[in-house]
């Protein structure tokens, strides 16, 4: 049965560059404790929404070659629920990236295929997730980049 479900999350995160090829990062999750509200058409009982706690995360990316960046992150260190992320990205043309990675949690495994739009200091990201608890999901999201004056903008 499909059940439909609606809610905005925020998160915030740092990202230190170690190296040329080598980055770590820091992330809070769900810092304001996404509400999710499920439509009644669902026939779900008692209450109509849930609540995803926030939970911190650590990650790093490994650029091997120009046009391949590989992920991994550790996450949900608060909750006492650890998951494991693990990513590809390629970028076949300029602005463009593709995007595959697979998510592991209680010995469960699912995957996602996604793509990004670079535009100077704008990012547009789609993502379909085939999650192992909903039904599939698509995500969008739009974030800016702020820049030192003379920085470069990969």
């Amino acid at each position: 049965s499909s059940k439909e479900a609606m809610g905005w999350g925020f998160d915030l995160g740092i990202l230190s560059q170690i190296s040329e090829f080598f980055r770590l990062g820091l992330m809070l999750n769900d810092f304001t404790d996404t509400e999710i509200k499920w439509a009644k058409e669902t026939g779900i009982k008692g209450l109509s929404e849930d609540k995803i706690k926030r939970d911190l995360g650590i990650g790093a990316y490994f650029k091997p070659i120009k046009y391949i960046l590989c992920v991994i992150d550790y996450s949900e260190l608060l909750i006492d629920r650890a998951s494991l992320h693990t990513g590809v990205e390629v970028f076949p043309v300029e602005h463009i990236v593709l995007r595959g990675g697979a998510f592991q949690q209680s010995g469960k495994y699912n995957w996602t295929l996604g793509l990004g739009i670079n535009w100077k200091n704008w990012r547009f990201d789609y993502a379909f997730n085939d999650h192992f608890d909903l039904d599939a999901t698509n995500i969008f999201s739009l974030s800016y980049r702020f820049v030192r004056k003379g920085e470069n903008n990969p």
